[in-house]
C-alpha cells in the first residue's frame, strides 16, 4: 500500500501543479507581460524537494511541463517551458544540496525563477539568432525576483506548516 499511496500523492502533486499553472494563465496582469508569470507551480516543486527529495520534485516538475503543454500551450511553448523548468530545477536542486542550511526556500525560489527566465531567453536567442533578446531579460529579471519571493514565501509556509511525513 505504501507504493500506491506514494504514487497517488505524487500524481496529486502533478495535478496541483497543473491546476496552479492553469490558474496563473487567467491572471490578467501577469499574462499581459510576455514571459512574465508567478510560477505558482514552483511552490509544489519546493515543497516536494524539501519533504520528499530532489528526484521526486524534479520528476513532478518535468511531468507538469508535459501535461500543461499538452492541455494548454502546444509544442513551441513546451520547448520554452521544458527548458526553463529543467534549468531552474537543476539550479534549485544544486542550491538545496549545497546551501540547504544557509539558504531558505525563498532564496532558492528566487534563484529558480531567475534561471527559469534566463533559460527561456537563452532559448529564444538561439531560435532567433539574436542576442538582442537579452535586453528583455532585464524586465524578466525584475519579475523573476518578485515572483520568486512570492512563491518562496508560499512554499516556506507549506513546508513549515506540514510537520513530518504526509505519507505515513
Amino acid at each position: 500500500m505504501k507504493g500506491a499511496k506514494r504514487i497517488t500523492f505524487f500524481a496529486i502533486c502533478v495535478a496541483i501543479s497543473v491546476a496552479l499553472t492553469a490558474f496563473e494563465m487567467t491572471l490578467p496582469i501577469i499574462t499581459s507581460i510576455p514571459g512574465g508569470k508567478l510560477g505558482l507551480a514552483n511552490v509544489v516543486f519546493l515543497f516536494v524537494m524539501y519533504k520528499y527529495g530532489c528526484f521526486n520534485a524534479f520528476i513532478i516538475n518535468i511531468l507538469r511541463t508535459f501535461v500543461v503543454s499538452f492541455l494548454f500551450t502546444g509544442a513551441n511553448a513546451f520547448a520554452y517551458s521544458f527548458f526553463g523548468a529543467f534549468i531552474s530545477s537543476i539550479v534549485m536542486i544544486l542550491l538545496f544540496k549545497t546551501l540547504k542550511d544557509k539558504m531558505s526556500p525563498i532564496g532558492i525560489s528566487v534563484f529558480g525563477a531567475y534561471f527559469h527566465s534566463l533559460a527561456q531567453v537563452t532559448l529564444s536567442a538561439i531560435q532567433l539568432w539574436s542576442f538582442y533578446v537579452y535586453y528583455y531579460f532585464i524586465t524578466l529579471s525584475f519579475i523573476s525576483i518578485v515572483s520568486g519571493i512570492v512563491t518562496g514565501f508560499c512554499a516556506k509556509y507549506f513546508i513549515d506548516f506540514t510537520k513530518g511525513d504526509i505519507l505515513k
